[in-house]
């Protein structure tokens, strides 16, 4: 994995800039505009600011700490949301999808300390990622592998061999998810994903004190 990406995905038919900045940060937050670009965004260098942009029909949020703190996917105060995140340094991938309140699946894992959090069934597009990752018959040992969460196997595809495991299958299924719920990958160049890329964010001013119970 290759990626560095911390991004809640809100639905604008139900939330604004300023409705999810409120619920998530407090009355006393505020929106502030930069010439930082979305692209750029996704790895901050020297602070901790979260960023903010609409884009398409969505409220994008990028927040590692939120990431992080928010161990409760209803902790939030937003009823529908999804988070994608991946850290290549230790092959983290973590998905959450929530529905009017209701936590529907979330899943979290490393290449070394495997699964972390696996709530909810698998969601079909999950089991269709895992199917395009390799022959037919090397299908049925990814998703035991995948629902297992422990194992690895040697498949081949057509750039080869290689031995893969449920953290080298977690990124795929991040973007494969995103791609379902926003339209489009960050990892496939498209129109849209080139657009998201150059757009200009907000930055988050978060009050002093600032915690996620």
């Amino acid at each position: 994995m290759g990626w560095k990406l911390a991004i809640f995905a809100f639905p604008k038919s139900d939330v604004t800039k300023a409705s999810v900045v409120k619920s998530i940060y407090g009355k006393k937050a505020a929106l502030q505009s930069s010439e930082e670009t979305f692209e750029a965004a996704l790895y901050p260098q020297n602070d901790k600011l979260p960023r903010i942009l609409e884009f398409g029909q969505h409220i994008l949020l990028l927040d590692w700490d939120l990431i992080i703190k928010a161990a409760d996917p209803l902790s939030l105060n937003v009823a529908t949301y999804s988070s994608y995140v991946l850290q290549s340094t230790v092959n983290w991938y973590g998905f959450t999808v929530v529905r009017e309140g209701c936590l529907i699946r979330q899943r979290h894992g490393t290449s070394d300390d495997g699964v972390q959090v696996h709530e909810g069934l698998p969601l079909d597009i999950e089991l269709q990622a895992i199917k395009q990752l390799a022959k037919p018959d090397d299908a049925a040992s990814l998703l035991q592998i995948w629902q297992r969460g422990v194992g690895s196997a040697k498949v081949e595809n057509e750039y080869g061999a290689f031995e893969i495991d449920q953290s080298s299958m977690g990124e795929d299924i991040v973007f494969a998810l995103m791609e379902t719920e926003l339209g489009y990958r960050l990892d496939k160049s498209s129109t849209q994903s080139h657009a998201l890329l150059e757009k200009t964010v907000d930055h988050i001013k978060k009050p002093k004190r600032f915690f996620i119970f």
